[in-house]
């Protein structure tokens, strides 16, 4: 069952992380393949969005998954 839970737990940041990436190509920011390709190209917006709401979207995913798994 534990498992089960991480491998659900794994999809469910996986598809947040494509749909935070898809996001990033609207807004017009730089996402993380972009980055390490050219990391002197990133701006302001591109540090805020990589360092600070990315990883915030994926742990309240994380954070979300383990609530569906408590209830």
């Amino acid at each position: 069952m534990l498992a089960i839970k991480i491998f659900i737990a794994g999809l469910v940041i996986l598809v947040g992380a494509v749909l935070a990436n898809f996001l990033a190509g609207l807004l017009g920011v730089t996402s993380w393949y972009d980055f390490l390709k050219k990391p002197k190209s990133a701006g302001f917006l591109d540090y805020l969005w990589l360092f600070i709401v990315y990883p915030l979207l994926l742990g309240l995913l994380a954070y979300l998954a383990s609530l569906l798994f408590n209830k």
